[in-house]
């Protein structure tokens, strides 16, 4: 039986207390510039090494570790936020600046003019399949009308469902949540498609085409950011991990499944955007 893992070939490594030269204050999560889907707060966590220092962050005290670590949950708002984070103590203070994107809440596309959300158009990253897999693909536009996405060389015309009226939950507050009911309005026109890729197909970059079509021939059309790569399997792809430590996840961005050290080899059978599976 084989046993799918997902593997991110960057990770993040804490350093020894030896290899700190000097007093800092460091931000671990979130990176700069990331785009962070939560509710009303999210975690932010990190270190300092300024002797004695009391944290704050956004002016809210924040509790710290006797090793220097601290994390925390702060409240948000949405559109660009920034986290200013201060480590104060009777001599120095330091300050670290994190801004991030928290996304607007999902919305149904007007209904006055036939249209697609480009910011809601997936793949957002490139992917490689086999044969065998499949292709998920989905977009959000004006509800009530057809939907249908086309990849040369693999399908064409492919038509694509509406989905039922839904709330968008982020999953912080689902897993982690009272289970409530979500207070963001109900969303139409997510239109979602699903193709097997079958065996002999190599395909290398291929665009990913979506048309809404309103039957009376006016239509939309959008391309979506990520592109289809299949490989022929028939030639295995052999890596081999070089860093430190390589985390393996269940799924891109799931839990954390194996940490493996280098030298070891991984059959690759196939990617989205930086996580590879193996």
């Amino acid at each position: 039986m084989r046993v799918d893992c997902w593997w991110l070939i960057s990770v993040t490594l804490f350093c020894s207390r030896a290899l700190w030269a000097q007093d800092t204050l460091d931000v671990v999560y979130p990176r700069e510039g990331q785009r962070v889907a939560a509710y009303d707060s999210t975690f932010i966590f990190g270190s300092t090494r300024l002797p004695g220092a009391k944290i704050s962050i956004n002016g809210f005290p924040v509790k710290l570790n006797v090793d220097g670590a601290f994390l925390t949950v702060v409240p948000i708002s949405r559109g660009e936020f920034r986290f200013v984070c201060q480590a104060a103590n009777q001599t120095d203070t330091l300050q670290t600046i994190r801004t991030v994107f928290i996304p607007p809440y999902l919305a149904t596309t007007p209904s006055n003019h036939m249209a697609v959300d480009s910011s809601y158009v997936f793949p957002t990253e490139d992917l490689h399949l086999s044969s065998g897999d499949y292709l998920e693909v989905s977009f959000k536009g004006t509800p009530g009308f057809s939907g249908s996405f086309t990849v040369p060389g693999l399908v064409e015309d492919a038509p694509m469902i509406e989905l039922p009226s839904r709330k968008d939950f982020f999953w912080g507050g689902a897993v982690f949540g009272s289970g409530g009911d979500s207070v963001t309005p109900e969303i139409d026109g997510i239109y979602t498609g699903i193709h097997k890729i079958p065996a002999g197909v190599v395909l290398d970059s291929a665009e990913i085409r979506f048309e809404l079509n309103a039957g009376n021939g006016t239509c939309v059309a959008v391309t979506a950011p990520g592109r289809l790569t299949v490989r022929d399997q028939t030639i295995p792809q052999i890596g081999e991990l070089i860093r430190e430590t390589t985390v393996a996840r269940t799924g891109p961005g799931l839990g954390y499944h194996l940490f493996l050290p280098p030298g070891v080899k991984l059959w690759l059978t196939g990617q989205q955007g930086r996580y590879y599976r193996a």
